[in-house]
């Protein structure tokens, strides 16, 4: 084994090997900040809301963190593609057995709730 190999390459080695990086050649505009921009959602008392709209309010803050808003649709799809490609992680994990079928349930509501998010904003 070469220095440059991982000592325990794991079960997706080889698949990870066959993925090509991608690299963005287009130059993007530059980030806005949003917050100076844009109000960010007032808060609302927690004991009024679902638990869906806690977390969707939670992620809202998460995102004005980083200048970013739930409420753009830019921002927004980026965000579900992003779960997406989680899910997808996921249902792999799943059929390799390292994922039980319970964690993968519990996991995909909460994934299936963080996806409400930009709608429950607009």
């Amino acid at each position: 084994m070469s220095a440059a190999e991982p000592v325990n390459p794991g079960p997706d080695h080889a698949l990870m090997a066959t993925v090509t990086p991608i690299v963005r050649t287009a130059a993007r505009p530059p980030r806005q900040d949003l917050r100076r921009e844009k109000p960010r959602v007032p808060q609302q008392p927690t004991s009024d809301l679902t638990p869906h709209e806690r977390m969707a309010a939670w992620l809202e803050d998460l995102f004005a963190d980083h200048s970013r808003s739930l409420t753009e649709s830019e921002t927004a799809e980026a965000f579900l593609t992003t779960l997406r490609a989680v899910r997808t992680v996921l249902v792999g994990a799943r059929k390799k057995g390292v994922l039980n079928e319970e964690a993968f349930v519990e996991l995909d509501a909460l994934l299936e709730g963080m996806m409400t998010a930009p709608g429950l904003l607009a």
